[in-house]
């Protein structure tokens, strides 16, 4: 597994230490925080994941949650507890944590869920390689097209912004699904994005 940049977020001062010495073990760099507010106002976008517990004064962990996938959408969020039940769990992801876990499985459970995510990180990587890859084979209009596509854009709203008829645009998308291999419309918006075509402007 990669050394990951950790924020370890807890009210516990003895559960934050002794957390953090497992992971550093692991090969991890780790910062502590003894509150959400603590994290919150500096730079959390500078860490590869935030680690948090749930119950805290003030800001709990899945407020926490909530408020980095407002504010930072692509910063993973790994909630724990030492009450955990399938309701804390659900009620952890829906606001944007990528894993929730016991605490009760210790510093294992932790290392097992970090794993889980650099693999799909390597994964999300390997992917928009490919996705950018396959960019390249396509025509300048082509490309256009599918970053409009990606930007969720209609095939009369693209029409008009390149002066061809929304026939046209329809023409080319699925001539775009045929050479991109892509089943469903979804495909087509999942490849500008991960190509980062979604930032560019026809």
């Amino acid at each position: 597994m990669s050394s990951l940049k950790l924020a370890l977020v807890d009210d516990d001062e003895l559960a934050l230490e002794a957390l953090a010495i497992a992971l550093r073990g692991f090969g991890h760099s780790v910062d502590l925080y003894g509150s959400a507010a603590a994290l919150l106002s500096g730079d959390p976008e500078r860490y590869d994941c935030v680690i948090t517990d749930v119950r805290m004064e003030e800001i709990d962990g899945q407020e926490l949650a909530r408020r980095l996938r407002a504010d930072h959408q692509h910063l993973p969020v790994l909630v724990m507890s030492s009450y955990a039940d399938i309701p804390m769990a659900v009620s952890a992801m829906k606001v944007g944590a990528f894993d929730f876990v016991d605490k009760r499985g210790g510093s294992e459970a932790v290392r097992q869920a970090l794993e889980a995510l650099d693999l799909t990180r390597r994964s999300e990587h390997a992917e928009a390689l490919y996705a950018r890859e396959q960019v390249k084979r396509l025509t300048d209009r082509e490309r256009h097209i599918l970053a409009a596509v990606g930007r969720g854009q209609t095939s009369q709203q693209i029409a008009q912004r390149l002066g061809i008829s929304p026939r046209t645009v329809d023409a080319h998308r699925r001539a775009l699904m045929v050479k991109l291999a892509a089943e469903r419309v979804g495909h087509l918006v999942r490849i500008a994005t991960l190509a980062q075509l979604t930032d560019s402007q026809p």
